[in-house]
């Protein structure tokens, strides 16, 4: 018997340590013990509270004794990792949370940018440690609930938050449009969030956007991944205008098969090749698509706020016919590192960087498309900390950090945005159970319509909401 499938995506002050160590272990410095040097991030003076926090928390020395994480977007730590917890970094992070509540910390700057992003930083530390169960972890995580509530910003406050998307488009740093004659260089479209404009917001009616990204899909990399406090948006620009997009959406949410179905076999149970389905609603030529990963904050009064601070922006512009339609979906997907995918399939990445953050002229967000990075959170390709020296043969053959990241952030996209077509657009289809039997009575396989950003930041918050990690955190903030 066959059935058709997809493949599976505050508590009180601690005890403090001496006052000895908290001088010792509060300053940058590159002697061994002393942990990753501070740098000039939130304040000129890299022995500032801010920097020392930031410095002691995020950034991690590799084997190959450079310091890593000044900069990125999420901590680096794995769902191993024992840094934090154990050892000379563990006594290092205590002593400078200890040190932040003692002193007041949150008095040492009170712009609302900077005071944002460190508490974003800190939650998603947090994140990490609420999933484990020692004292050591707990009264971690008491210390950054009671550093992250003296950060908090009123709801009001965070809403008015400068929207460093447009601020990057302001900078005139890079093309506002596609050009088909230089798909290698990178751009920012200035109408991405204009309402009723070209770019169509495509939310989903049953939960939170991008639930892959959000952990949300089990039996995958991703299920794992405790750095979700964001909101993700999806974008979609058809060639031929809004009004064309929003007929591709009515035609796929008619659709009552999956893009991409199994033989599933459950005498054996083993699945059959993967197979496109052919009557799926193709996108043209031209088409972009957008991915906008946003900030979510704690406000004032403990409540999750989606924030306008973009941490951000995935962008692939879909540039083959999809002319005949193959029965195969290998015969449509491309090798990550083919030179093919990258003329097909352009992709770019923008994160925010502090640096561009908090300069006065800063553009916000940097390409960082041709960056090489360690991979955390979404889609780990190893499930360990990748600052553990791997010993075997094939891991020394290459330096650090090389052996522990991905080629380029852009392969990352690549890995499971292997197709200029429809079949891999992965937000459009709800996710489904290999013996589940499609009739009229399912669930729509194509959850998906036009919604303004606001109604999809909501979802978003409310799916968080829900969380266990939050409502761990939550507990400590009040």
């Amino acid at each position: 018997m066959t059935v058709r499938s997809r493949p599976a995506a505050c508590a009180g002050i601690l005890l403090a340590v001496t006052c000895l160590f908290v001088a010792r272990g509060g300053v940058s410095g590159d002697s061994e013990g002393e942990g990753p040097p501070s740098r000039a991030v939130y304040d000129k003076d890299p022995g500032h509270l801010w920097n020392r926090v930031h410095a002691t928390l995020l950034v991690r020395t590799g084997p190959d004794g450079n310091a890593y994480g000044h900069d990125r977007l999420e901590p680096l730590l794995w769902e191993d990792s024992e840094y934090l917890l154990k050892g000379e970094q563990a006594h290092r992070a205590v002593a400078v949370l200890e040190e932040f509540l003692r002193e007041k910390g949150e008095t040492r700057s009170e712009d609302p940018v900077k005071r944002a992003v460190l508490q974003r930083d800190l939650w998603l530390v947090a994140n990490w440690l609420a999933g484990k169960s020692d004292a050591d972890a707990k009264r971690l995580l008491a210390l950054i609930a009671e550093v992250i509530r003296r950060l908090a910003l009123t709801s009001d406050r965070m809403t008015r938050l400068p929207d460093n998307y447009a601020t990057a488009v302001a900078s005139k740093r890079f093309a506002a449009k596609f050009d088909p004659e230089k798909p290698e260089h990178a751009y920012l479209p200035p109408n991405l969030f204009q309402p009723g404009g070209p770019w169509i917001c495509v939310g989903r009616t049953d939960g939170p956007t991008a639930p892959t990204h959000l952990a949300l899909v089990p039996h995958t990399s991703n299920a794992d991944n405790r750095f979700t406090n964001s909101t993700f948006l999806v974008f979609m620009k058809l060639p031929a205008g809004r009004k064309a997009g929003l007929a591709f959406l009515g035609r796929l949410t008619r659709q009552k098969k999956p893009l991409i179905v199994r033989e599933y076999d459950q005498d054996s149970g083993s699945f059959g090749p993967e197979l496109l389905n052919p009557d799926a609603p193709q996108l043209p030529p031209g088409t972009e698509l957008a991915l906008v990963r946003r900030a979510m904050l704690i406000d004032a009064s403990g409540r999750v706020t989606a924030s306008p601070l973009t941490e951000s922006v995935q962008l692939r512009v879909l540039r083959k016919a999809p002319g005949p339609i193959p029965r195969l979906l290998s015969d449509v997907t491309m090798p990550v590192n083919s030179p093919d995918l990258v003329k097909l399939m352009p992709a770019f990445e923008f994160q925010f960087r502090r640096a561009d953050l908090f300069g006065r002229q800063g553009a916000g967000l940097r390409d960082v498309s041709a960056e090489r990075d360690f991979i955390t959170g979404f889609g780990p390709q190893r499930p360990r900390d990748a600052f553990q020296e791997d010993r075997s043969p094939a891991a020394t053959t290459r330096p650090f950090p090389e052996r522990a990241q991905h080629e380029r952030i852009r392969q990352a996209c690549y890995a499971c945005h292997n197709s200029a077509t429809v079949y891999r657009t992965m937000n459009f289809q709800r996710d489904w159970s290999p013996s589940e039997v499609l009739d009229d009575k399912s669930p729509p396989m194509y959850p998906v319509a036009a919604m303004g950003v606001k109604a999809v930041e909501e979802a978003a918050v409310k799916w968080r909401e829900t969380q266990p990690d939050w409502q761990a955190l939550r507990k400590l903030l009040q």
